[in-house]
């Protein structure tokens, strides 16, 4: 991440010489320090803010009780103030909000439901029309299910108790949904990873720090930020940190360190300080050499360029997909052959592969190419988010075997008794949990343990992981290269299909209106509403009509900030 920071510094610093560059970082002590790493001249304006609007106390948990201590003074801490009001109650029933920072496997393996329970069983149900509304729109973005049967969500059933879950690998709109959520102060308790501590202004009354692994000096103070709310009155408002007393002592360290920014830009390091992984960038930005059209350094273009396959490979993958201009449907991609089937997936592999410095991939990296291509073909032929986690759904608890075993008991072929041992015997199929590639130090993951039965699919986690795969795979790491093989090939041709398949594989359409609305940030979803409410759109401006007044407050919302 820090190197994909200098690399953007670096490239915004040539491309727009003359514009005005601010680095703003709370807590750190040396600000100043990227005008040296990047080599900025003239200009060493440097202001430095020390402002508190709230106090905080701190507590640690012994035995069920709190005790206030300073992390300052040595002598607090060895006569810490015993409390006998129970914190978080008071907290809760005065209607305040708890956050615990905690660790997203914690998340994932469901063991904060156990660890926290005598704090989730204290939140009351909600029964806010607008809260319930929002929750609403949640659960049918994510495509949970509203009876008890099958595709249940954990995240949508805590939420109706004022209970958030916020993590990166929740889907952006669903976060933003979440975060729409707090703000209103709906949610009373805050389940966190990393993704709070930074660039959101969301205050909560108790910060619970449960997890101190990979906390820098830094993140820590950004967390305990979150604790105290500042309001319109002049009194000073009071935030609580609390961890249990094993932890005091981290808690006094990080407090006690200063946050200070490294003077060494990894990027002036010689390339073979390097993992290959990375050596493509690093020798991107040292050099300048990148295309940036298609966001790819010029070295992966290059490889591309001169494999000799390439040209014959887009060709066969065009003719498969895309054989009249537009993608083939979801039914005719059933139809097709597993032969044709594999021969779609080796093509993007093939070309992925030939774009890569080191073109030898473990078996994870080629598990979750695997995974990750189906998806793509389903992005392909413009599935919705929700859609696409139902399709991988039904994949995992193999609706189509249940449906045969349904057909087979209706049609008196098998007893009731034999549909439902066999029904029970039914597990969930392997699918490989996503990672970032290329990376060689990832091992095989199966998203769920062997041997689960169908009915104990967990939803969320199923969500959560296709949109690592969306993000983290397709968007940083397939698409570019692809995109760049299908540039190549029809400057080479000239054949249009080549130019439609990158909008499909890169937007989801070749639709232009439908293109620009993703660019400024609107949704597939949205697209019914908006186009009649839009005159002109393009890179320069978009332009809206009267029929805007007619929007609902909640459209009206999306479109707001460009009216």
């Amino acid at each position: 991440r820090g190197i994909r920071f200098d690399a953007l510094v670096r490239r915004v610093i040539k491309e727009f010489p003359n514009s005005k560059k601010v680095f703003a970082h709370p807590f750190i002590e040396n600000p100043d320090i990227h005008f040296d790493k990047h080599y900025i001249q003239n200009n060493n304006s440097v202001n430095k803010f020390r402002e508190k609007t709230v106090g905080q106390l701190f507590y640690y948990i012994e035995n069920n009780h709190y005790y206030l201590y300073s992390p300052y003074e040595k002598a607090s801490r060895n006569m810490p103030v015993r409390q006998d009001d129970d914190l978080v109650d008071n907290i809760l029933h005065n209607n305040g909000t708890i956050l615990i920072y905690l660790a997203k496997t914690k998340i994932y393996d469901l063991r904060f439901l156990r660890e926290f329970d005598g704090i989730i069983s204290k939140v009351p149900e909600i029964s806010n029309p607008k809260a319930l509304e929002l929750i609403e729109k949640l659960r049918n973005y994510l495509g949970a299910g509203k009876t008890l049967r099958g595709k249940q969500s954990l995240l949508i059933k805590l939420m109706k108790k004022g209970i958030v879950l916020h993590h990166g690998s929740i889907p952006l709109k669903g976060r933003l949904i979440i975060e729409e959520f707090i703000k209103n102060e709906y949610a009373r308790v805050c389940f966190a990873t990393s993704t709070l501590l930074r660039g959101i202004n969301m205050p909560f009354d108790i910060v619970y720090i449960d997890k101190f692994q990979q906390l820098t000096p830094l993140d820590f103070k950004n967390l305990i930020g979150r604790a105290g709310r500042t309001n319109e009155s002049k009194e000073l408002n009071i935030g609580y940190i609390v961890c249990t007393k094993d932890n005091v002592n981290k808690i006094i360290q990080r407090i006690s360190e200063t946050c200070v920014l490294d003077d060494t830009n990894n990027l002036d390091l010689p390339l073979d300080t390097f993992e290959d992984d990375s050596k493509d960038l690093i020798e991107a930005i040292q050099k300048n050499e990148f295309v940036d059209d298609l966001n790819i350094p010029k070295n992966q273009y290059e490889r591309l360029l001169q494999n000799e396959n390439i040209n014959d490979t887009v060709r066969e993958l065009i003719e498969l997909l895309i054989p009249n201009g537009y993608p083939i449907t979801g039914d005719e991609y059933i139809a097709l052959s597993q032969k044709e089937k594999s021969k779609i997936k080796k093509c993007f592999s093939s070309i992925y592969i030939a774009s890569l410095r080191n073109p030898q991939l473990t078996s994870a990296e080629s598990a979750v190419i695997s995974t990750s291509l189906q998806i793509l073909l389903w992005k392909i032929q413009g599935k919705s988010f929700k859609q696409t986690v139902q399709l991988r759904y039904n994949y995992i608890t193999r609706k189509k075997e249940q449906r045969e075993l349904l057909k087979d008991f209706r049609s008196n072929k098998i007893t009731e008794d034999v549909y439902k041992y066999e029904l029970g015997n039914l597990t969930l199929l392997y699918t490989q949990e996503a990672f970032s590639i290329p990376n060689k130090h990832m091992g095989t993951f199966r998203l769920f343990p062997p041997n689960t039965p169908i009915n104990k699919c967990d939803y969320d986690r199923l969500v959560y992981d296709t949109y690592d795969y969306l993000d983290k795979v397709i968007s940083l790491s397939l698409v570019d290269p692809i995109n760049a093989a299908l540039e190549i090939y029809y400057i080479n041709t000239k054949d249009l299909r080549a130019k439609a398949l990158q909008n499909y594989i890169k937007y989801g359409t070749n639709s232009q209106f439908e293109i620009m609305l993703t660019r400024y940030g609107f949704d597939f979803e949205d697209s019914d509403w908006l186009t009649s409410c839009i005159d002109k759109i393009s890179e320069d401006c978009i332009n809206f009509n009267e029929r805007i007044n007619l929007l609902s407050e909640e459209q009206y919302q999306l479109i707001e900030r460009y009216i």
